[in-house]
């Protein structure tokens, strides 16, 4: 909100049924994301996406971000990214 006024809104229409349907990985990839913004200021989240997210601190600017890589337990995140490092 910016004052009494919203200020951005997004809705699912009518041609969301024409799009490709999600799998489970990558539903549940943009439900994180969505459960760590809800209810915070455009400003909280960026500083929060800036500062909590491993994925944003490790990626070179313009590079694409792996989404799912923040939802894994570090101790999971560890052991891949060691892993791709020796391939």
């Amino acid at each position: 909100m910016i004052g009494d006024k919203e200020a951005v809104r997004f809705e699912l229409t009518e041609l969301a049924d024409s799009l490709a349907q999600m799998n489970d990985e990558e539903s549940s990839a943009i439900r994180y994301g969505v459960d760590k913004v809800v209810g915070k200021s455009a400003k909280e989240a960026s500083k929060e996406s800036h500062d909590g997210s491993r994925v944003w601190r490790s990626s070179p600017d313009g590079a694409e971000l792996n989404i799912y890589a923040d939802m894994s337990p570090d101790d999971e995140y560890e052991a891949v990214s060691k892993a791709l490092v020796r391939s």
